[in-house]
């Protein structure tokens, strides 16, 4: 049940490692699909050849553009208080050879009331990356405390960054070069989570992914297990995937809608969850300041989590 849950957590941040904002219906890819075989599913798994889903390794010039968008919105109310997350983001990716460069901008507000753990934050951060630095300029304000974050990084002391200011602003996703995702893996860990698969090979690979009632009937089991029972009242968690019929990239989504009533005898309340979240194949190019190099602007951060004004 927990890797369960794990896997639905999972699925809902697929595509969060390239940011957050997306628009209206652009999160869920139309097409004629069908449960597929076994057979059918691998068949069509198997053509993705992950190598060169972003171009041609081999070539003297690669270059293939990505924008990341997307909008989380969370609520929760109860009779002792309620909480109201807004996240968005965009990003604009481009691959070159072996280097990934990126800018965009992500917003982050936060509005509590009666939880005394937490206060109304607000953050606003424009961050972009070359091949060998993450950049960011972000201003954070917790309650009647303003924080300020600015300067740059090399993506290989980003973790050592963040374990020793954990309070620190939340970042973009590291640029370098491009990973290659186990897709083959991936979905069917997800349909032994629950998941049901529909297929569309008419021009490419189109892949749908959806939880199942039976996905959320164990959800609301396993929190009745940990002491906070709740009821679905909506329950759409969709996966997209879309590869071409020339085996490029094209769009990976997750688009959810989902609430629920919380049983809590003492303190009952409701939760919900939107989220579209989209990264797609773009001739977009990333547009990065032309101050990089300034070391007042942008100081070296080195790893050290030390910054001015945090």
């Amino acid at each position: 049940m927990k890797k369960l849950l794990a896997l639905g957590c999972a699925a809902i941040m697929l595509a969060a490692a390239a940011g957050f904002a997306a628009c209206g219906s652009d999160a869920q890819i139309r097409g004629n699909y069908k449960e597929p075989t076994d057979e059918e599913l691998s068949s069509a798994l198997d053509s993705i050849d992950a190598e060169r889903l972003f171009g041609d390794p081999d070539a003297a010039e690669r270059t293939f553009g990505i924008s990341a968008n997307a909008d989380v919105t969370l609520k929760m109310t109860a009779q002792s208080g309620s909480i109201d997350m807004n996240a968005g983001a965009e990003y604009a990716f481009l691959l070159a050879e072996e280097t990934m460069t990126g800018a965009g901008n992500v917003t982050f507000s936060l509005d509590a009331e009666g939880v005394e753990t937490l206060e109304d934050t607000r953050m606003e951060a424009e961050i972009c990356n070359d091949g060998d630095y993450m950049y960011i300029d972000a201003a954070l304000t917790e309650g009647e405390k303003e924080r300020t974050l600015r300067g740059k990084f090399p993506f290989g002391t980003m973790p050592d960054l963040l374990s020793a200011a954990p309070d620190q602003l939340p970042s973009a996703p590291a640029g370098g070069a491009a990973q290659t995702p186990d897709i083959p893996g991936l979905v069917r860990e997800l349909k032994e989570a629950g998941f049901e698969v529909g297929l569309d090979t008419a021009d490419g690979v189109k892949l749908r992914i959806a939880a199942t009632e039976d996905f959320f009937t164990a959800l609301e089991g396993l929190s009745a297990t940990d002491g906070t029972p709740m009821e679905f009242t909506k329950t759409v968690l969709e996966i997209y995937l879309y590869v071409d019929s020339e085996g490029l990239f094209r769009q990976a989504s997750v688009f959810a809608d989902l609430a629920a009533d919380i049983k809590d005898a003492e303190n009952p309340g409701t939760a919900s969850l939107n989220a579209e979240i989209v990264l797609k194949n773009a001739d977009t190019a990333p547009v990065l300041p032309d101050d990089l190099d300034d070391p007042q602007k942008y100081p070296d951060l080195g790893g050290s989590g030390s910054a001015a004004g945090l």
